[in-house]
């Protein structure tokens, strides 16, 4: 396999692209890490099912606890449908095409495979990627626009904002298809552009909160009697539904921080790729070893990105007590446990 891999790396110049447009077979490096491609292997099998589970809880959960049909909600569970769709689609289909690959089949065995892995990830992923960075700004509006949030961030305005999201990232996958390198390039402008806005959104909560702390405790030092019994129940209130906005804010920030987790890597190695291919295109040569750390790179970088679909459900569940009892509705529906559905279903949270 190592002298067929020489031969088929000088017919494509050390190029790392979809097998669907390269007329001969492509460069493949798959048994020469068979080891590696075995533990990805099984790492996706044993995703899989509770990645699928997890985000169906939470789907489910919400969709039957009216009290929880809010905006943010809606947008919890557009990232728990697209994080489904990962559990779903990408991992059997990531198996499917390294198998053959494995057992040294030819090209035509699983090149379609590969090509709808890669679409079908670009885009479930891309629409987490677009839902995440929506939670900063959903948080950020409900902080500046607390009067007005609720007339301007409607369900209704949101429902089509997730929407959108999946036809940006249709189109972006078809572009994937048609041009890896514009694919790239995109990448390489459009997701650190969002990172950085995401992550001085969250800046900026961050810096309102702490002043909002600073004034409550100034308040309280400064305060007459007379001025605290008056005023003991709206500041009561204010302060109340401040933690309360807190805890969400730092359940979102943890989901996006574990996001980072999972995805930088994979950005990472995009970016290298791209200037691989300009280096490329400038000189003509690549390394076969560099190509070979580059094509299993992107291969366990994507399944570090997979992973990150089952831990989302976890983090809910541990952080958002709401989330957390629509989780055990839902799994009571699952088991046609109709008594318990009522009961739980009773329960109310304040908002």
């Amino acid at each position: 396999m190592t002298s067929n891999n020489s031969t088929l790396s000088s017919k494509t110049g050390y190029r790392y692209d979809q097998c669907f447009f390269i007329d001969d077979s492509p460069a493949d490096f798959t048994l020469d890490y068979s080891q590696t491609y075995i533990t990805i292997i099984v790492i996706n099998c044993l995703a899989c099912l509770p990645t699928i589970f997890g985000n169906i809880l939470i789907i489910l959960g919400i969709w039957s606890l009216p009290v929880l049909h809010t905006p943010s909600n809606i947008l919890l569970v557009g990232l728990a449908s697209s994080d489904l769709g990962v559990g779903l689609l990408v991992p059997p289909l990531n198996i499917a095409r390294i198998l053959p690959k494995l057992q040294g089949s030819p090209l035509n065995s699983w090149c379609h495979v590969q090509v709808a892995y890669t679409f079908f990830g670009v885009m479930f992923c891309g629409v987490s990627f677009l839902t995440v960075a929506a939670f900063g700004i959903d948080k950020y509006l409900a902080l500046h626009w607390h009067l007005r949030y609720t007339t301007i961030v409607t369900t209704k305005r949101v429902v089509y904002i997730v929407l959108s999201f999946w036809v940006i990232f249709g189109a972006m996958s078809a572009v994937q298809i048609w041009s890896m390198t514009v694919y790239r390039v995109s990448v390489c402008i459009v997701v650190p552009f969002f990172l950085v806005g995401t992550s001085f959104t969250y800046y900026r909560i961050y810096r309102v909160l702490l002043r909002h702390k600073v004034q409550i405790q100034s308040q309280s030092q400064v305060s007459t009697l007379h001025r605290d019994r008056c005023e003991r129940p709206n500041d009561a209130s204010s302060t109340l539904n401040m933690a309360r906005y807190r805890k969400s804010v730092t359940s979102m920030f943890l989901v996006y921080c574990l996001f980072l987790l999972c995805y930088i890597p994979y950005i990472c190695v995009q970016v290298t790729i791209l200037i691989a291919s300009i280096e490329f295109d400038t000189n003509g040569s690549k390394p076969a070893s560099d190509l070979k750390s580059l094509y299993v790179a992107v291969d366990f970088t994507e399944t570090i990105v997979i992973i990150n679909s089952l831990l989302n459900p976890l983090i809910y569940c541990w952080r958002m007590r709401e989330i957390r009892h629509a989780a055990k509705v839902a799994f009571s529906i699952l088991r046609c446990n109709n008594d318990q559905v009522h009961m739980d279903r009773s329960i109310t949270f304040s908002q």
